[in-house]
């Protein structure tokens, strides 16, 4: 469960960083911030994505019955995200900041898929 509760804190604490300082966010990423636009899709999808799963991830902590369907969701979209990142770093080209959030996002999706596996075997 800390590990869990470390991956809600990391998503909750980047979806709120990238809500609040947005424009920061988006330049260290290599987005261009001076459209309205852009800027809004950043904070819906950067920021309220995030908060929602690190929100979810840690009500966990009060409704433990929802831990099993929350630790699925949590490392199918964890897997899926780095290997999205991946392909578009193959595709489109590696850059250090790029490189960096696919090693953050390849740690979680590792971490996440280890104890959704540990979870899983103590079901049986």
């Amino acid at each position: 469960m800390i590990i869990f509760n470390l991956v809600g804190i990391l998503y909750l604490v980047s979806g709120v960083w990238c809500t609040w300082q947005a424009q920061r966010s988006m330049e260290f990423l290599g987005y261009r911030s001076d459209d309205p636009h852009t800027l809004g899709e950043f904070i819906t999808v950067y920021g309220g994505l995030q908060i929602g799963i690190g929100l979810a991830m840690l009500l966990v902590n009060i409704w433990p019955q929802y831990y099993s369907g929350t630790l699925f969701f949590a490392t199918v979209f964890s897997v899926v995200l780095i290997l999205v990142r991946l392909a578009t770093l193959i595709s489109f080209g590696f850059f250090a900041q790029g490189n960096m959030m696919a090693a953050l996002e390849m740690a979680i999706a590792i971490a996440l898929l280890l104890v959704f596996l540990r979870h899983h075997a103590n079901m049986a």
